[in-house]
């Protein structure tokens, strides 16, 4: 805010137009996907996000870092990945969720860190780093949609995208509104997720001016809601080895977990 000379509602722009990103992108990208394969697409994203993060790093107006921000959350937001329906499938996708849910918590613990030693442009800087290594490692990692390798093995054209792409687009909006499970559900992850964006706005404000926190000790405020994710993993494998018995299982089954962070998750925040 000094830097550019913004308030406190302008300030937080930057972070609200790459969580709009981080909304839009996965379903745009899963119809691309589709038609072209995930390797361009991964590949893409991942070039556009560190030219972009780059843009923010080296930014001398607001304009511009809010821009870079907003174009890097929705090119580097996550992609809908396929989980194996095997007995590794609970597993794999518990492991998933919890790294998509503890590292917006471990970010800012290491993040306010550099801040505070290096200023905040440093924390650009190492994510564009480490974007650039995943960029590396993509180049070597095989195209793994199995409809696309089935193309590329028979040596056969692409479809009209022009046919293709639109219907590709309208699908998962269509399956978003048509499907009863998939619209609350998808309610209750944006609310879980907004909680967390709030939470980056509000505690730098809330513990900076009303409790005199260091810049380091707002990022290890953090750590409580890393805590809180960290024990969801056992709380979920026990729920879920009791119903392993039962033979006959429905989805509804897979519900404990859910309903439980029902209460629990308002409550906290009253709290």
């Amino acid at each position: 805010m000094q830097e550019f000379q913004v308030g406190k509602t302008l300030a937080i722009a930057p972070i609200t137009f790459y969580a709009m990103g981080f909304i839009v992108r996965p379903m745009c990208t899963s119809a691309l996907s589709e038609e072209f394969g995930r390797q361009y697409i991964y590949k893409a994203s991942l070039l556009l996000h560190l030219v972009f993060t780059v843009v923010a790093a080296s930014a001398r107006d607001f304009r511009t870092i809010a821009v870079g921000r907003a174009v890097s959350g929705l090119v580097g937001s996550p992609a809908a990945t396929k989980i194996p329906e095997d007995k590794l499938a609970v597993p794999l996708f518990l492991l998933y969720g919890l790294g998509g849910a503890a590292a917006p918590e471990i970010g800012p613990v290491i993040g306010e860190s550099i801040v505070a030693s290096y200023g905040w442009r440093s924390t650009f800087w190492l994510t564009a780093i480490l974007v650039g290594i995943c960029l590396l490692a993509m180049s070597f990692v095989p195209e793994t949609y199995e409809p696309e390798i089935r193309r590329k093995m028979l040596n056969l054209p692409h479809e009209n995208w022009r046919k293709t792409l639109g219907p590709a687009f309208v699908r998962p909006f269509r399956i978003l509104i048509a499907e009863p499970i998939i619209f609350p559900t998808t309610l209750i992850v944006t609310m879980s997720q907004v909680v967390i964006f709030i939470l980056y706005d509000g505690f730098p404000i809330i513990l900076q001016e009303n409790y005199g926190f260091s810049t380091y000790q707002v990022g290890l405020a953090f750590l409580s809601l890393l805590l809180g994710t960290l024990l969801t993993a056992p709380t979920l494998a026990f729920l879920n080895r009791r119903k392993r018995p039962v033979v006959d299982t429905v989805p509804e089954d897979s519900l404990d977990g859910a309903m439980v962070a029902a209460i629990i998750f308002p409550t906290s925040l009253f709290w």
